[in-house]
């Protein structure tokens, strides 16, 4: 397959943190987009994608993350491989690397649209010396990645947060239920760090 040709499409924001990892053969069959998550803007951008170059894109969008990464795994040993992959890009794109599922893009990663990409993630999916080095353990799942590939592109920035409670120390603090907004999450950090200061982050 050769490399699709990164260029002037519009970024797609579904607010989430996450590459691609891109492999495409030549328009004569219609490629494939397997995202983890889909939705309009993963089909819109497909539209707009056919409009401009002619050739269909199909989206197939898997969820949980688990299932999504054991179609990817299951789809690389039948050779049924999608072109356009979403990958969390320091992570699950240099294991796709490693492996040669994924293609480097480091080529094709130049041009006026690197403007549109926020400069805090413009090493997001690349292998930087750091990241080389801690590659070489063989316990390490990205073993065998080149230093200074690119096996995805930055395509969307976000953040993840999760928040974990003790009952206990909810209850001490008087707090009987959950937080529904994010005034009710500060005033219980508030009365939690108020009954015991290292119960708050």
């Amino acid at each position: 397959m050769r490399r699709a040709e990164l260029g002037p499409a519009e970024p797609v924001d579904v607010n989430q943190s996450d590459g691609l990892t891109c492999r495409r053969s030549g328009a004569a069959r219609p490629s494939r987009a397997r995202p983890h998550r889909g939705g309009p803007p993963c089909t819109d951008a497909a539209k707009k994608f056919q409009k401009e170059t002619g050739i269909s894109v199909s989206v197939e969008a898997f969820t949980p993350e688990e299932a999504y990464m054991t179609k990817v795994q299951s789809a690389a040993k039948t050779g049924d491989l999608p072109d356009v992959l979403e990958v969390h890009s320091d992570g699950e794109g240099r294991v796709l690397g490693a492996s040669g599922i994924a293609a480097d893009l480091k080529d094709d990663y130049k041009g006026a649209w690197l403007d549109r990409i926020q400069s805090s993630v413009h090493e997001s999916g690349l292998v930087t010396p750091e990241r080389y080095e801690k590659s070489l353990s063989k316990k390490s799942t990205d073993n065998g990645i080149e230093k200074g590939a690119r096996y995805s592109v930055p395509l969307t920035i976000g953040t993840f947060g999760i928040v974990y409670a003790s009952k206990a120390k909810l209850a001490e603090a008087g707090i009987k239920e959950a937080p529904k907004t994010w005034e009710d999450l500060l005033a219980a950090l508030k009365a939690t760090t108020a009954k015991d200061p290292r119960t708050a982050a």
